[in-house]
């Protein structure tokens, strides 16, 4: 039996089958668009409530699974819902659209961009999931499929970070690890020549001497990254505007760095351009020394991170000398 044919069974006759369910996956759209284009965001709330506003949000999510799972049983259980009882149907889940709209107009940018970003790419991945989940409502195609995406994104909501240190260093932990990819695949390729396999046959001495001295840099970086990160998740705090704004002008800095650093160690492995080497060296030294600066600058640089971010100075001028005496 097709879809029309079970939809007969269910509506009266002359009905506009699913109106009420295709208006809605409309509204879901024009959400959706609505959302990517805005530049209108608050800046400041006042009186705005950190605890409050999280936990409205986790019960928005909570309601929003709930009304989800209804809907998905009433629509691949028989008998269907006949069309005029759509629009009671679908009370509920449309309230959570108003509510999801009205919670990301209401997190005030003032608690920080970096926040502010991961809960708009957020939301735009709830509601594009949930548009797919209201076309599968009534075109019977993937209900199953569409109800998983979103009870999925409702589960991992919960858990998303509620202040801008937490966003800063989930940000840096992906950063760390892509750093972490380059330096490994690296290590990789120099241990493979180091040995003298058949592979590292074909390698000049003047190669794997370029190797050996970006990957010192390489390592820096990537430890600088790691070590950054614990004194922020041991020092950091998000209480106050201006310890907000330094994970913003720190994660600003942070963002680039895994493209400098692949950029670097792409142009290492032979055989070595040494324009192209010198030039990813100095972008990636320049940013390190940058990265440097701008940690000793905020709030969750203490007086002890002094002696190691002076060690990391000198590390990462020494690796770039080597790269630069070897292809200058």
């Amino acid at each position: 039996m097709d879809d029309c044919s079970k939809i007969a069974l269910s509506c009266d006759k002359d009905c506009q089958c699913h109106l009420v369910a295709k208006q809605f996956t409309n509204n879901v759209l024009t959400t959706l668009e609505q959302i990517k284009g805005e530049t209108a965001w608050k800046i400041e709330i006042k009186n705005f409530s950190r605890l409050i506003y999280w936990d409205k949000h986790s019960n928005l999510l909570a309601l929003l699974h709930k009304e989800v799972s209804k809907l998905s049983v009433m629509y691949t259980t028989p008998p269907l819902p006949k069309c005029a009882d759509e629009k009671s149907l679908f009370d509920g889940i449309t309230q959570c659209l108003l509510a999801m709209i009205s919670s990301l107009y209401h997190l005030p940018q003032e608690q920080g961009q970096t926040l502010f970003k991961q809960w708009y790419k957020y939301n735009i991945s709830l509601l594009s999931a949930l548009h797919e989940f209201s076309v599968s409502l009534w075109n019977s195609q993937n209900v199953a499929q569409c109800t998983g995406a979103v009870w999925e994104l409702c589960a991992s909501g919960k858990n998303l970070p509620k202040d801008n240190k937490e966003s800063l260093i989930v940000y840096q932990k992906q950063e760390l690890a892509l750093v972490d990819d380059a330096y490994t695949e690296l290590e990789m390729a120099k241990n493979t020549y180091e040995s003298g396999r058949t592979e590292a046959e074909s390698m000049s001495n003047y190669d794997l001497s370029v190797l050996v001295a970006g990957f010192g840099l390489v390592k820096t970086a990537k430890l600088l990254i790691t070590k950054s990160l614990k004194s922020i998740k041991n020092n950091g705090h998000a209480d106050t505007v201006t310890q907000i704004t330094d994970y913003d002008v720190f994660y600003q800095q942070l963002s680039s760095t895994s493209e400098l650093v692949d950029d670097f160690a792409a142009s290492l492995y032979p055989p070595s351009h040494k324009p192209e080497v010198k030039s990813s060296a100095t972008s990636l030294t320049d940013h390190l020394s940058c990265f440097l600066e701008t940690f000793r600058q905020s709030h969750f640089c203490i007086e002890t991170d002094g002696t190691w971010t002076t060690v990391f100075e000198n590390a990462v001028k020494h690796n770039h000398d080597k790269v630069s005496q070897l292809v200058t």
